[in-house]
C-alpha cells in the first residue's frame, strides 16, 4: 500500500498497523515518540490495533523537553 510518511511517499505491506511502522522506518528513541494519522493524533496504545489503509498521511511526532534554567 502506498502512504505518505513525513512528506514521503513510500509503499509498505498491507494490513500493517501504525505502531508497526515506527521500526520499518527506524524511527529513533521510539519510546518518546508517538503518531499523526491523516492529522488526527493519538497516544500509541490508541494505535495498536489501528490499521493503515492507503493514502495515510503519517507523521511522527517527538516530544522535546526545554524550558528556562
Amino acid at each position: 500500500m502506498k502512504l505518505t510518511v513525513s512528506g514521503e511517499k513510500k509503499f509498505f505491506a498491507d494490513n500493517m498497523t501504525a505502531v508497526q511502522l515506527i521500526p520499518v522506518e527506524n524511527v529513533p528513541a521510539p519510546e518518546y515518540v508517538s503518531e499523526a494519522v491523516c492529522g488526527e493524533s493519538a497516544e500509541r496504545e490508541a494505535y495498536l490495533s489501528r490499521t493503515l489503509a492507503c493514502g495515510d498521511l503519517v507523521k511522527f511526532l517527538r516530544f522535546m523537553g526545554g524550558g528556562r534554567l
